[in-house]
């Protein structure tokens, strides 16, 4: 798993820090891996100090184009750390490249199924689609806000005993809430993750219990922790693994945001789908749904509504 300079600088100050204060409290600078961990944070304000001519490059590099490109142009590029050389963007550079595209070719750079639905629909599009999966004989939960969640409830045994184990009050059961808390629990992840089985989610409830009747949701404790349990056993251990782990290399990157819209279980597959309609994939998407589906192989659609709006459901 990644380890960030943050997480050294941790470790290495941990006692000093310790022995100095009762509490542990430090900039959230420390939880930095790499460019993705800035997410929407400055990298917006960042894309709009591009030029017209570097971003227009950047695409033309993406699309093998470069022949023409300006050397003024690629030396700003590359002092922006957007382009390895002439032909090479780098990750944050591509990024900034497919945001400029339609979103059906941003599903093709990205390698992501992307399918047009023709049909006149009302109220809200995730709903819609949530709604006609069903009446397809599907399961789907809509998820966008509580995959992290899901996460937070799945660790809430470990986030406590951690915070046992160091003397610290657990306000929210989401990590990096606590830098401390986090830090140690990434130190025992492995070992905890051993200990997941199949009713690892039932027999979080009585631990989870009280952080969940706290929350502003539409459904109950019980109700939330069916969903989770629905999902957990569609995905399977490997999978739950996975993506917690993914959560936990760069929670800054990951942390409520990004993830797709619905979560669709059906007959023996899983699958998770981002609906759209006349938007494209924005920054948080662009990093988390690709790492979802490298990481976790948890396959993910996009499906974009183009029928017209305003017919009933």
């Amino acid at each position: 798993m990644k380890t960030s300079t943050g997480e050294e600088q941790f470790w290495d100050h941990y006692a000093a820090w310790k022995e100095d204060s009762k509490t542990y409290d430090v900039s959230k600078r420390l939880l930095l891996v790499d460019w993705k961990s800035q997410k929407e944070r400055g990298m917006d304000a960042y894309y709009d100090k591009l030029t017209p001519s570097m971003l227009n490059a950047l695409k033309c590099i993406l699309q093998k184009r470069s022949k023409n490109l300006k050397t003024s142009t690629l030396l700003a590029l590359k002092k922006r750390h957007l382009i390895e050389d002439k032909e090479t963007l780098t990750d944050y550079g591509r990024l900034l490249a497919i945001r400029q595209f339609p979103l059906d070719k941003q599903c093709r750079f990205l390698n992501l199924p992307f399918e047009d639905w023709k049909l006149n629909w009302g109220g809200k599009p995730e709903e819609f689609v949530k709604k006609t999966l069903i009446e397809h004989g599907a399961k789907a939960y809509f998820v966008e806000n509580s995959i992290g969640l899901f996460i937070d409830y799945l660790m809430g045994d470990l986030t406590l005993a951690v915070a046992k184990r160091i003397n610290k009050k657990v306000y929210t059961l989401n990590p990096p809430y606590d830098l401390e808390i986090f830090f140690w629990m990434k130190r025992d992840l492995e070992m905890y993750l051993e200990s997941f089985d199949i009713n690892h989610c039932r027999n979080s409830f009585s631990i989870c219990f009280p952080f969940l009747q706290m929350l502003i949701m539409e459904e109950k404790p019980l109700q939330i922790v069916d969903i989770f349990d629905d999902m957990y056993r569609a995905l399977g251990l490997e999978k739950v693994k996975s993506l917690i782990r993914m959560f936990f290399s760069n929670p800054l990157a990951y942390n409520y945001r990004g993830w797709p819209d619905l979560f669709v279980i059906e007959g023996t597959s899983a699958y998770c789908i981002e609906v759209k309609t006349t938007d494209r994939l924005h920054i948080n998407q662009l990093i988390t749904i690709p790492d979802l589906v490298q990481y976790t192989n948890i396959p993910v659609r996009v499906v974009r509504l183009k029928g017209e709006h305003g017919g009933r459901i």
